[in-house]
């Protein structure tokens, strides 16, 4: 049977070594509620969406179900996975890393649309990212499949709740289809990080052209 240790050890090689979760998210969450609704926003834009990836060994293997949010800058806000270990060894779990300086207490509140909250309590936090866990069941499972969106929410060390949606759109597809080739995930990683890069450099644009209309303006 696969201890949580090892659980720990796949995730952080299969599922959320490409989402880079680092001290730099933390400061995109430690914001003032406009800003934190700003960052959602383009966070709900520059989702990847839900995808599979499955891993195999001589104990089986583990199958991931995942996806993230990313805030316009392209730091990851939030990444989610449920992980399904093969060949009916270990435990079944969804994890949910967010930045690390959270609120240790109060866990991860994950809430599919308006359906009472579950609590993910922290299982491990390092320098650049935390890490919470739940048992994955049945029943959340046919929630997320039936479901819209997804919040989880964190709390910072300001005690400033940092909500965070994914859409579950896609979420059944991932979940009963096949998991993505590693060169197709390769493919959709380079094409999301040049989108990331086109927002950047079309917001700086907007924002040098608003500065010259402004010097224009007070001339």
């Amino acid at each position: 049977m696969l201890s949580r240790a090892s659980i720990f050890k796949r995730v952080a090689v299969c599922a959320f070594t490409i989402a880079g979760l680092t001290a730099a998210g933390a400061s995109a969450q430690d914001q003032q509620p406009a800003q934190q609704a700003q960052a959602a926003a383009a966070a709900a834009q520059a989702a990847q969406g839900w995808f599979k990836t499955c891993n195999e060994n001589a104990t089986g293997g583990v199958c991931i179900v995942q996806n993230y949010a990313r805030a316009e800058n392209g730091q990851v806000l939030t990444a989610v996975g449920l992980i399904r270990p093969q060949g009916g060894n270990g435990q079944a779990m969804v994890q949910v890393t967010v930045p690390t300086f959270r609120l240790i207490p109060a866990g991860v509140q994950m809430q599919i649309d308006t359906s009472a909250p579950q609590k993910l309590d922290y299982a491990i936090c390092t320098n650049e990212q935390c890490i919470a866990q739940a048992p994955l069941t049945d029943t959340l499972i046919a929630a997320m499949k039936r479901g819209g969106k997804v919040t989880f929410t964190s709390v910072n060390m300001r005690q400033q709740p940092n909500p965070v949606d994914l859409t579950l759109s896609g979420f059944t597809a991932a979940f009963d289809g096949d998991p993505i080739s590693q060169p197709d995930l390769v493919e959709s990683q380079r094409n999301l990080d040049e989108s990331i890069k086109k927002m950047a450099v079309d917001r700086r644009k907007k924002i040098e052209e608003a500065q010259q209309s402004a010097t224009t303006g007070g001339n």
